[in-house]
């Protein structure tokens, strides 16, 4: 972009900034600011209630006594996870997500309102 507007002749600006910023141009880009901010690499906080070290739950959120967490994990608000699931951070999970009974999810940034199948 900075050379085509230098082409141009398009004036563009910038500033000192001092706090996390992170150019999410690419799918992997996008994936590690989730993993920077879930492994507490920059001063952004996860939202919710960190309910243990690297575990963030927002209100809602209904998670059975089966599940198993492997930090860091964010669980988004409404978000419903069933018995027997594995979550092996960093995993970033959306508002209002579904997950059945022993699914199994890994390294993954689920968005809002899907529904990961049972098993």
């Amino acid at each position: 972009m900075f050379p085509l507007l230098l082409k141009k002749n398009i004036p563009f600006y910038g500033f000192p900034f001092e706090d996390f910023w992170c150019d999410i141009g690419s799918l992997n880009e996008y994936k590690q600011a989730h993993w920077d901010i879930l492994n507490e690499k920059t001063r952004i906080s996860p939202p919710g209630t960190k309910v243990r070290p690297g575990v963030w739950v927002e209100k809602g959120a209904n998670i059975a006594s089966s599940v198993n967490i492997k930090p860091p994990v964010l669980i988004g608000r409404g978000t419903v996870i069933e018995d027997g699931v594995t979550i092996v951070g960093p995993v970033s999970i959306g508002n209002n997500v579904k997950i059945e009974n022993n699914a199994h999810i890994e390294q993954t940034i689920l968005w809002n309102n899907i529904t990961v199948a049972k098993d």
